[in-house]
């Protein structure tokens, strides 16, 4: 009876390998979008958090309290005019950013049996497989490559330019922060999908260090990159999510959520 049991067990296991995946032979390609966000989301989202500060200001200063009918008008046409710039300068951004990294550079993800590989020009850039993945893994907010505390040292300037500008209304400068930060994922998850199904602004998986080739990367004048996959799809989502069961035995789902990373 135990030797059946054995017999059994090693039938199941062959089967279940012979069943599994060859990710070199059929990999995971995904679209390659960090860096289109890498170190900037932070940015524009104080930018647009400034921008809806700067509205509610002239709202309060300007209508409930009552200014000239001809100084409230010439504020107003000021507003409209900033928030049409706002609106140019992030269009731009999204626009050129994608065309430079999806359509000229060719980004691309690959997941093999050992790599999580990075292309450009249809060539890999980086190989990943950093042996300290499971302390590194996880859902970041900011989707940045510096610790925690340069997001928290931002949100303080910010803030304090905020109160200095627009009075007790820049108290609700870290509020417009965070929703700016969300509003501008699903601004791109929008022109990435054309909808909003299955969005959550958590649609980034921290998998390796920043890698920083060259000096204006050793400087901090760019960003490091290659360390982060942006996942649009609800079919890439649960391909990876097997990839990571299968080859580093770790459940995506339940990866730690930072919220100041």
């Amino acid at each position: 009876m135990e030797n059946f049991e054995n017999w059994n067990k090693n039938v199941r296991n062959k089967n279940s390998d012979e069943n599994q995946r060859d990710y070199d032979k059929e990999p995971i390609v995904i679209k390659d979008y960090h860096q289109i966000f890498n170190s900037v989301l932070s940015w524009f989202s104080a930018f647009v958090a400034f921008v809806i500060l700067l509205n509610l200001y002239v709202f309060i200063y300007g209508c409930l309290l009552n200014l000239v009918d001809d100084e409230l008008l010439k504020e107003v046409r000021n507003i409209t005019i900033i928030n049409a710039i706002a609106i140019f300068i992030l269009l731009l951004y999204f626009v050129i950013g994608y065309y430079i990294f999806i359509i000229r550079r060719k980004a691309e993800i690959r997941f093999t049996n050992e790599f999580i590989q990075f292309y450009e020009f249809e060539k890999v850039q980086h190989n990943s497989a950093n042996q300290n993945l499971r302390n590194i893994v996880c859902k970041p907010f900011w989707l940045d490559d510096i610790e925690n505390n340069g997001i928290v040292w931002a949100i303080i300037m910010n803030c304090i330019i905020a109160l200095v500008a627009f009075k007790f209304v820049g108290l609700l400068f870290i509020v417009f922060y965070f929703l700016a930060n969300i509003f501008l994922k699903g601004c791109f998850y929008m022109i990435v999908k054309r909808n909003l199904k299955d969005f959550t602004p958590f649609f980034s998986i921290i998998v390796d260090e920043p890698q920083k080739n060259g000096w204006a990367y050793n400087i901090n004048v760019l960003r490091g990159k290659f360390y982060m996959v942006c996942i649009f799809d609800k079919k890439d989502y649960l391909e990876i999510k097997k990839w990571f069961l299968d080859k580093k035995n770790i459940n995506i789902d339940y990866i730690q959520k930072k919220y100041f990373a």
